[in-house]
């Protein structure tokens, strides 16, 4: 009803509640991405996204699209395994990378 998509972020080694999105999923997404690259100095070169069962082809496409506008040329889907799943549920969609050392 409320359409709150909840993330959950890993931040010193546990998983903790992250940004609590609203609207639709792939709204939410958007917003997810966006705030994933303005928050971090991401080496382009680790991106992964991971997705569990359940996600569209649609929104597989709409990540890569969101990554590219992001200046991500190259990334990786990885299929996720059973501790992601449980977590985030069916069609959870995450994104990790490495932060680039300050020079």
């Amino acid at each position: 009803m409320l359409k709150i998509q909840p993330s959950i972020k890993l931040e010193n080694g546990y998983l903790v509640p992250g940004a609590k999105y609203r609207g639709s999923f792939d709204n939410c997404l958007k917003k997810m991405v966006t705030n994933f690259f303005k928050n971090y100095n991401i080496d382009p070169d680790t991106v992964l996204i991971v997705g569990a069962p359940g996600v569209e082809d649609s929104q597989k496409e709409m990540v890569f699209v969101l990554l590219r506008e992001n200046g991500i040329q190259h990334a990786r889907w990885v299929e996720a395994g059973a501790v992601i799943s449980s977590h985030g549920g069916p069609g959870a969609i995450g994104i990790t990378g490495i932060e680039k050392t300050p020079d």
